[in-house]
């Protein structure tokens, strides 16, 4: 029997084991199990004490609140020193959690952590090594099938005991786990042992996506290892996720992409690199990105639509792409305007964006369909 690499040229012979027994498919995911309930506890806890949520937060996370908190090996080198990081107080609190930042720091890259093991685990080398990035179509189903594993698990723990209905999380307990146990051996039994590893980082995002909090230091460290690995793919549902943290108002009821330290936060999302090796080539393309942002402003509050589509970071997104992305942009614009009507600052900026697509297709093969 030919090995299931040799029928694809563009795969590299794996540099691990492909084969993957249930007990090694717990035995990878348990540690991210783990961390992921352990932090959405301390949540769940803190939020209980009075004393925690009186705690003022750091002055830098609420001009900042898409900043990436520090990994925690960084507070213990500066409380060597004389100074403390300027930028993170050890003492503050994490938004909207009520945990210390270096309580936080330590749960939170516990998870990133984790996530990096099962990636690693899944795909080794062979990703970023392979000559073209297009995956088989029995790696993609794998991963779809990957993908509903978690949710499958959810309804079950939902039928055997619901969800508070103002508390999110699960505290798991020993009954908890069986069912649990049941239903990922029931999904993965039916994935051939040398395709199960297409489904394992699917099936790890999907549990950080469900259970973790939506913190963007978790979701934009998780969103690197994914790059790191060559898989763009996975990298996606993290950066889909984090748009919408970045358009959705906080409890503090403020925009996170409209702080004034964000300003260029799309930009650096949009030149994140697809390999570290190769910080030139960005993981995905000006229109590939575009279409991600505008889906993701349709998507947000419509009160809040106004606000995002003309704040400083659209703008300067719009600022760097090519002429296409622009035109997305625009017609995006000019649909949600179309169907509230925009307010004077709008139209006046979308009249401006408009102006200067059509001003550049005079010049280009961007189609006049304004």
């Amino acid at each position: 029997m030919v090995p299931e690499y040799e029928l694809h040229p563009s795969t590299q012979v794996p540099s691990i084991n492909t084969f993957l027994s249930l007990a090694q498919i717990h035995r990878v995911l348990r540690p991210l199990r783990t961390k992921v309930l352990a932090l959405s506890k301390s949540i769940t806890a803190a939020s209980t004490n009075s004393r925690a949520k009186q705690t003022s937060v750091s002055a830098f996370q609420e001009r900042s609140p898409l900043a990436i908190v520090p990994h925690p090996s960084r507070f213990q080198l500066s409380s060597r020193s004389s100074s403390i990081l300027s930028e993170w107080d050890p003492a503050s609190h994490e938004l909207d959690t009520g945990l210390s930042v270096i309580d936080f720091a330590r749960k939170a890259h516990a998870i990133a952590d984790a996530f990096r093991n099962v990636v690693t685990r899944a795909y080794g080398d062979e990703l970023s090594q392979r000559t073209c990035n297009i995956p088989s179509l029995m790696e993609i189903a794998t991963a779809i099938i990957g993908d509903d594993i978690e949710a499958s698990v959810m309804e079950r723990l939902r039928e055997n005991r619901p969800l508070n209905s103002d508390d999110t999380s699960f505290e798991v307990d020993s009954d908890d786990e069986d069912d649990e146990t049941y239903v990922i051996d029931d999904c993965y039994e039916k994935i051939p042992e040398h395709l199960r590893r297409w489904a394992l980082v699917p099936h790890a995002i999907k549990m950080i996506l469900i259970r973790a909090p939506n913190s963007p230091t978790i979701l934009e460290t998780c969103l690197d290892t994914a790059l790191e690995h060559g898989s763009t793919r996975d990298a996606l549902s993290f950066l889909r996720r984090l748009l919408s943290v970045a358009f959705t108002r906080r409890q503090s009821d403020d925009i996170p992409i409209k702080s004034s330290q964000h300003g260029d936060y799309l930009v650096h999302l949009l030149r994140k690199p697809n390999h570290p090796s190769k910080p030139i080539t960005s993981a995905w393309s000006d229109i590939q990105f575009t279409q991600e942002v505008v889906s993701a402003i349709s998507r947000a509050d419509p009160e809040d639509q106004e606000e995002l589509w003309c704040c400083v970071a659209i703008r300067a997104l719009f600022s760097v792409v090519s002429d296409i992305p622009k035109l997305c942009l625009v017609t995006g614009f000019s649909t949600f305007c179309a169907a509230s009507g925009g307010g004077r600052f709008g139209k006046r900026q979308l009249r401006a964006w408009a102006e200067q697509v059509l001003c550049a297709s005079v010049h280009s093969n961007v189609p006049h369909t304004l």
